[in-house]
């Protein structure tokens, strides 16, 4: 019994890695594999809905819409395995395969034969919508597939374009809204909005790239360089001004018009001077020109008075 056991696993086995192969995935994906918490825009009840495969009895579509590198191919490739493992046939195609596969097809004079076979599928996913851009024969061939499949076969789409552009992506307006009119009748869509998760690494090695900020001692002693430089070209001011200069100060740095009433040493309505109104204030009160009110050029060229 246990080896007849075996030898079912064994052929199950081989038959599924057979209709893998005919399915032209390109890689084996899982729901198990998906980071739902890089993506938190994606709603894990929908997506465990639909891997109950209910939409593939149904003949219903599934549009996933979103950026690059968001996971819109991963949850179509699940679905696919999940799709194989029942024994239904799967057909996996970029559009831009898909369209030269008919093309050739065209060419070659079996259009309506390879319509026909691509017709039987269970499940079929054109991936990357809005990628590479196609021609007006493509979409025109493109259309007829999505024609022949409505309401008799399931079909996933990913693309990274939404429905306002597909006009441009199949160069027709009128034929973009007939076809979005068809996809959209029985239609699940998944909109991701998140971030690539191919790029979550380098998101990390630019942050260790900047380095650490500036230590606050080296910018205290920077700080402390431009005062001294400043203080050489000021006269000292008396101590009494040294409050008055730091609250204007740093009124000023915040961008207040005025002190208000409840301001330290503010009256109502008064105007915040900053350093230079308050020198001229003080150079006054001492009966003098303040420095800061002759021009710079002026106070090199005027040559000391001599007493006779």
């Amino acid at each position: 019994m246990a080896l007849l056991d075996a030898q079912i696993g064994l052929r199950n086995s081989r038959r599924l890695q057979t209709a893998m192969r005919s399915s032209r995935l390109p890689g084996i994906n899982t729901l198990a594999d998906f980071d739902f918490t890089f993506q938190p825009s994606v709603k894990r009840d929908q997506i465990d809905s639909l891997h109950s495969l209910g939409f593939l009895d149904r003949r219903e579509y599934i549009i996933l819409l979103g950026p690059p590198g968001v996971g819109k191919t991963h949850l179509a490739l699940s679905l696919a395995v999940a799709t194989v493992e029942s024994w239904r046939r799967v057909y996996y195609a970029t559009l831009a395969e898909l369209i030269a596969s008919l093309e050739e097809a065209q060419q070659a004079g079996t259009l309506q034969h390879r319509l026909k076979t691509l017709g039987f599928s269970t499940l079929m996913i054109v991936d990357e919508i809005g990628y590479l851009p196609i021609s007006r024969t493509g979409a025109m061939l493109f259309f007829q597939v999505m024609a022949r499949r409505y309401e008799r076969a399931s079909t996933i789409l990913t693309s990274n374009k939404t429905f306002e552009e597909w006009g441009e992506i199949f160069g027709d307006e009128v034929m973009a809204a007939a076809l979005i009119d068809r996809l959209l009748h029985h239609c699940h869509i998944v909109n991701i909005r998140g971030n690539s998760y191919r790029l979550r690494h380098h998101a990390d090695v630019r942050s260790a790239l900047r380095g650490p900020p500036a230590k606050p001692k080296e910018k205290a002693g920077r700080e402390a360089d431009r005062r001294t430089a400043r203080s050489d070209c000021v006269p000292p001011l008396p101590p009494s001004l040294v409050d008055g200069l730091v609250r204007g100060r740093h009124f000023a740095s915040q961008g207040f018009r005025g002190l208000g009433a409840g301001s330290p040493g503010g009256r109502p309505g008064q105007r915040c001077e900053g350093s230079r109104g308050a020198h001229r204030r003080a150079q006054s009160a001492r009966g003098g020109a303040s420095r800061l009110d002759t021009p710079h050029r002026a106070r090199r060229s005027v040559a000391p008075t001599t007493s006779r």
